[in-house]
């Protein structure tokens, strides 16, 4: 079998109108599923900063940080416009 990269999907609506999405890797294609995987932890974590987008920007690196492997994020407004953030891989 050939070398894979999985990257799994997570899309919140917060109360506030902000629209994320994020991106992070993980080892198998079951993970992006199961009960391993890290969509209550990144729901709750864009919930709780839900206030503007610089505070979910801040929330969302400081998980990167923390080990997370976010492949990339996405926060967009009401009208759909925002941005994508790619952590560094260097």
């Amino acid at each position: 079998m050939p070398n894979r990269i999985y990257e799994s999907m997570t899309s919140v609506v917060t109360a506030t109108g902000w629209a994320v999405r994020v991106w992070w890797t993980t080892a198998s294609f079951e993970v992006c599923f199961g009960e391993n995987s890290m969509h209550g932890d990144i729901i709750e974590t864009v919930r709780a900063h839900a206030a503007n987008p610089e505070s979910i920007r801040a929330a969302l690196e400081a998980m990167d940080g923390a080990g997370a492997n976010l492949a990339a994020f996405e926060i967009k407004d009401a009208y759909g416009n925002g941005g994508v953030i790619y952590p560094d891989w260097n």
